[in-house]
């Protein structure tokens, strides 16, 4: 995998007085751009084995993703909007400089002097997922044309594909502005943090406020050396060049170090907006793609693969219908069951499925129970017409769903023939435990004539009142 440079900024801590450099405004020195622009970066690399702690693969971060102030430039140029909206730069301006002079009315609570938005294709905007909840800074260069009249604030907006602005924040008012040109700074904090996507825009507008009873001109000056802005936490995803897995596909990246037995993992946001998974085996350069579906499922779906790294959205299965009836290996019902033992329930409520299944088949109380059917000490029975077997007397075998039957024997007769002719009946009267002999009763007509037969049984047989297969007993249980 080749090696990916990442630059970032040093944090600069400033104690006590600091000379004014060349160029700067008239106060506010640290809000100026030579600064801004001179400020140091670190560089670091990914690779496969760290080797140095400037390494960005030795970092850990809380949730996969870099925290970071994003510096936004306002510029007099026109934003791809259109109308009223100017554009507002990640990277400074440097255009001489431009004035943009507002009247604010007489005894004014708020005035729109100018409202910016982030460009579409800009790549910074594009990789922040979410806005952080903290303080969002605003440094202007303008000025006044009365002292101790004027002031101003600032509104931030979430401003979607579909173009809704949603007022995320509003500032404090600045401190009164001077008549001198200088720069000005106030805040706004963000209560609650605000979700990132694809597309999505920052609209900053910028309003002034008047407590004179007299109109009053208010100047911003913009791009030169001004570095007019405002500064925001944003959290972004670890962004790639073209050349790792996935290439210029990538535009949020999250990695992983060391999961799944040594392997690298990335998940990453397509500028398609489809969410990616990349297992990068170190060492062996095998890359697994799982490519997820476009939009979010519905409620009970889940994700299947086709086996080919593509998941779709499916309905959950369910392990049994209500109404299935199965085997159980305990007395009582697990729960999403009931036991099959005849019991009545209500029809309304908890098992209102498994009455829409099974209705009054099995028998009702009344109006409002319905019955669960009784398998205790009963063996089950195909239901309908067999198409294969046909019973001994002519004719198919049935079952009719939710009828019970008794247990019987299948009628038979025993018939002694003599010289071709029908004498009579045999009865067993006497039948013997094992082999040996039985005695039984010649009925024909008036006479009885006793005879006796040879049985060559093996073994004890067994008696009850009931003819049944070796069996086990098990519990029947219902799904609701």
């Amino acid at each position: 995998m080749a090696k990916t440079k990442y630059n970032v900024f040093k944090r600069m801590k400033v104690e006590g007085n600091m000379s004014r450099p060349e160029g700067a405004g008239n106060f506010d020195n640290m809000d100026d751009y030579n600064i801004v622009d001179a400020l140091d970066v670190n560089t670091g690399t990914i690779q496969h084995t760290p080797t140095n702690h400037e390494d960005i693969v030795n970092k850990e971060y809380v949730d996969n993703s870099i925290p970071a102030n994003i510096s936004l430039f306002f510029t007099e140029n026109g934003s791809d909007l259109g109308g009223v909206y100017l554009d507002m730069e990640v990277d400074p301006v440097t255009d001489a400089e431009a004035d943009v002079l507002t009247v604010i009315p007489a005894n004014s609570t708020g005035t729109l002097m100018a409202t910016f938005a982030t460009p579409l294709a800009d790549s910074v905007i594009g990789g922040i997922v979410e806005l952080p909840i903290g303080v969002y800074s605003f440094h202007i260069h303008c000025i006044a044309s009365s002292a101790a009249k004027l002031s101003m604030y600032a509104e931030l907006y979430h401003r979607n594909v579909g173009g809704t602005e949603t007022l995320l924040l509003t500032s404090e008012d600045s401190n009164l502005i001077p008549i001198a040109k200088g720069s000005i700074g106030f805040h706004g904090s963000l209560a609650t943090e605000k979700e990132w996507a694809d597309d999505d825009r920052i609209v900053i507008k910028l309003y002034g406020k008047n407590n004179s009873a007299a109109a009053r001109n208010l100047t911003l000056y913009l791009e030169g050396t001004t570095a007019s802005r405002a500064e925001l936490p944003a959290i972004r995803g670890s962004t790639v060049a073209a050349g790792v897995p996935g290439g210029a596909n990538f535009d949020v990246q999250f990695n992983h170090e060391g999961a799944f037995g040594g392997d690298n993992t990335f998940i990453y946001r397509t500028t398609q907006g489809r969410l990616h998974v990349e297992t990068i085996t170190l060492g062996v350069g095998g890359v697994s793609v799982y490519n997820t579906p476009l939009t979010d499922g519905t409620a009970n779906q889940i994700i299947e693969t086709d086996g080919s790294g593509t998941l779709s959205w499916i309905a959950k299965p369910t392990a049994s219908p209500t109404g299935s009836i199965i085997m159980f290996g305990a007395a009582a019902a697990p729960t999403g069951w009931v036991l099959c033992d005849g019991a009545s329930l209500l029809r309304a409520g908890t098992y209102s499925d498994l009455f829409a299944v099974i209705g009054v088949v099995y028998g009702s109380a009344d109006g409002t129970h319905f019955n669960v059917p009784d398998m205790r000490g009963i063996f089950p029975r195909g239901a309908g017409t067999s198409g294969k077997l046909t019973a001994a007397a002519g004719g198919a075998f049935t079952g009719v769903l939710g009828t019970y039957q008794n247990d019987k024997f299948q009628a038979h007769k025993f018939v002694s023939n003599y010289l071709g002719r029908e004498l009579g009946h045999w009865t067993n009267t006497a039948p013997t435990t094992g082999g040996g002999n039985s005695t039984a009763i010649f009925d024909a007509g008036a006479q009885a004539r006793y005879h006796t037969f040879s049985a060559n049984g093996a073994g004890t047989p067994r008696f009850g009142n009931e003819t049944n297969p070796a069996n086990l007993g098990l519990t029947f249980i219902i799904k609701i």
